[in-house]
């Protein structure tokens, strides 16, 4: 798509600073990087020259480290498919939003008089969890091996339940 863009903005006669302007205004290939596949040459992706650059984190972000971390992202994926395919609150539960903050967005889902809540931490910095929450006292999942009571870790999601309730 850059290559385009430059090419037809070269014909229409405009210059190559305002072209590569352009490009940057328009085009997502400055927010992509080629997959990540493993910490080797090139991430994995390619024994030649990618077409975009290979992100410096390759070594330590990549599919291959993710497929053995227990705590991973991946992992954390998979359990969430699998605890959606096992609970029919969270595939079929009404869904009805409880707090809708500038950080911190929460919904519960409702089936055969059982109630889940969500809870997300939508930045990037730490929040403070709603006092409307505090009923929900057990945290069931969550993408942080520990939770806080009162605070969210940056983009933290968990599910909570009241009491001894399980999910």
């Amino acid at each position: 798509e850059s290559h385009n863009i430059y090419a037809m903005a070269k014909r229409l006669g405009i210059p190559s600073p305002i072209r590569w302007k352009m490009i940057k205004r328009t085009s997502r290939d400055n927010a992509r990087t080629p997959m990540q596949w493993t910490a080797g040459e090139n991430a994995g992706f390619t024994s030649g020259t990618p077409w975009l650059k290979v992100n410096a984190n390759h070594t330590e972000v990549n599919a291959e480290s993710e497929a053995t971390d227990e705590n991973g992202v991946l992992a954390f994926w998979k359990k969430m498919i699998k605890l959606r395919k096992t609970r029919r609150i969270l595939r079929e539960g009404s869904f009805h939003a409880v707090y809708e903050g500038s950080a911190v967005y929460a919904f519960e889902r409702e089936l055969d008089g059982k109630k889940i809540l969500s809870v997300c931490n939508m930045t990037g910095k730490k929040a403070r969890l709603p006092d409307c929450l505090a009923k929900w006292n057990k945290t069931a999942v969550s993408n942080y091996a520990t939770v806080g009571k009162k605070y969210m870790k940056p983009f933290e999601f968990r599910i909570m339940v009241q009491r001894e309730e399980s999910v």
